[in-house]
This record gives C-alpha cells, structure tokens and sequence, in this order.
C-alpha cells in the first residue's frame, strides 16, 4: 500500500512582483519547491479548486495554499501586489476580485457558496 496518494486538486495561476510579458512565471520557478518566496503570489482556478482544497484533512488545505502564497488565504499580498500587470492580465482574467475575496474564502471555510437570484415583482396599484 502506497505512503502517499496523489490528489488532483486542479489549475493554480503563479504571478510574481516585477513580471512583464517577456518573463514566464516557469523560468522563475525551482522544479521543486516547499514554499514560494515573498515576490510570488497565485490564486487557484475556481470554485471547485478551493472545495477540493477545504476538503484535504484540516489544516493542510490553508497550508498549502499558504505555502504558494495564495491570495485567498493571504489576502494580505493583495495590496502589495493589485498594480502589477500580472495580477490583473492573468491572475484574474475571467474572475472578480470581489469573487476571490467573498466566493473563494467562503468555500475555502467550509460556506455555502453564494447563488445569484433574479426577482421580479407586479405592481398591483397601476
């Protein structure tokens, strides 16, 4: 019986501070790694990413995500990092930054994610 069991966990985005076009984030990276330095950041891709990671036994979901220097669980880094192009050309291409800090950090806390509702009413008075 195998030590270790590969889990799919899904697509994570890895930007780092001073990225420009003609730097890919693979060039910058170690092959391997425990935990990416204070210039990296990354945000999983999607919903179900952060399910699968709330999922893990506690607490190693945060601590992987805290190990990649996600922004869902380091929100801190937001700051320091919202005017790189990096961080709105692709970290958030196709998602809100009001989705990675409200769906995102619900789901990653074990919440409800959060439905659209559309409401219609009659005026009976005209």
């Amino acid at each position: 019986m195998p030590l270790h069991r590969l889990h799919n966990i899904g697509d994570v985005k890895i930007g780092f501070k001073g990225q420009t076009t003609e730097i890919s984030t693979y060039n910058k990276l170690e092959n391997r790694f425990i935990d990416l330095g204070e210039e990296f950041f990354s945000l999983g891709q999607g919903i179900e990413f952060y399910q699968k990671m709330a999922a893990l036994p506690a607490p190693l979901g945060k601590q992987i995500l805290s190990a990649l220097r996600d922004i869902v669980v380091k929100s801190d880094v937001i700051e320091s990092i919202k005017n790189e192009e990096v961080f709105g050309t692709s970290l958030l291409r196709g998602v809100s930054l009001s989705v990675v800090k409200g769906q995102y950090a619900r789901i990653l806390n074990g919440l409800a994610e959060l439905t659209d509702f559309k409401f219609k009413f009659l005026d009976l008075k005209s």
